[in-house]
């Protein structure tokens, strides 16, 4: 717990911030896009370029992204 006050009070500089929401940003677009066109980028996408399983790993991957953007943008 205190190692998470300590990442909360940082005060990093507004560029710092704000790559961190950019990429962030990408990272959670992009998992959401996963699951709302699933054909063009999620399931379908995975199956044309032949990743074994992609009725599983495309929404994995989605939600990973969606997550580990949603960390980033908090700094996390």
């Amino acid at each position: 717990m205190v190692a998470f006050r300590r990442l909360t009070r940082s005060s990093p500089p507004a560029t710092t911030i704000l790559i961190r929401i950019l990429a962030g940003a990408v990272f959670f677009s992009e998992g959401i896009q996963k699951f709302l066109f699933s054909d063009a980028l999620g399931v379908g996408r995975f199956a044309k370029i032949s990743i074994p399983e992609p009725l599983i790993v495309a929404p994995f991957v989605g939600v990973v992204e969606i997550a580990f953007g949603a960390f980033i943008m908090l700094g996390l």
